[in-house]
């Protein structure tokens, strides 16, 4: 989650990942206008503990004001990526080029706070298509018989994380 206060943003969660109870102290003493919260995250409540803010939330799974729905996971134009559609504070299909479910998750709080700042729909999903960050889940044009994917994981979860997002774009074989 994150707490959105004037023109600027703070992803709390990410910052805090392993201490949800350090989340919610700086949510509270940032005396946030709107904190955007992911509904999934099972620290939720304790990260909203004190809060004095409007709360407004993103999800795949659990109920919140912007869902992901319809979610695909596609490979095109030589890319790998994510398409789905939101509902609720926001109804419109959208595509991010970096595959995997937490590239949803990324994309729904990126969607709710544009929204929250006035941004239409439109240039939101442009501006998600444009998304690529070097070294991550990065596919490497070089044959059309084999794809080569550079991923800068660097311990045995991350590997194991990236190697379960490829699973399920149904590679023929995948070597580590």
């Amino acid at each position: 989650g994150c707490c959105y206060k004037k023109n600027d943003t703070l992803l709390i969660r990410e910052l805090l990942p392993d201490s949800p109870e350090a989340a919610s102290a700086l949510c509270a003493h940032l005396n946030c206008k709107t904190a955007v919260v992911n509904a999934d995250d099972e620290s939720v409540n304790t990260i909203l503990n004190g809060h004095t803010c409007k709360v407004v939330s993103y999800a795949i799974n659990n109920n919140a004001d912007l869902k992901a729905e319809n979610i695909e996971f596609i490979k095109e134009n030589g890319k790998l990526g994510m398409k789905f559609k939101t509902a609720g504070a926001v109804n419109y299909d959208f595509t991010v080029y970096t595959p995997g479910m937490f590239s949803v998750y990324n994309s729904l709080v990126t969607i709710y706070i544009c929204n929250l700042l006035g941004i239409e729909n439109n240039a939101i999903k442009e501006g998600l298509l444009k998304v690529k960050v070097r070294g991550r889940v990065e596919l490497v044009p070089c044959s059309p018989d084999f794809s080569v994917i550079i991923d800068y994981a660097h311990n045995e979860v991350s590997t194991k994380s990236v190697m379960n997002t490829l699973a399920e774009y149904k590679p023929n074989r995948m070597i580590c």
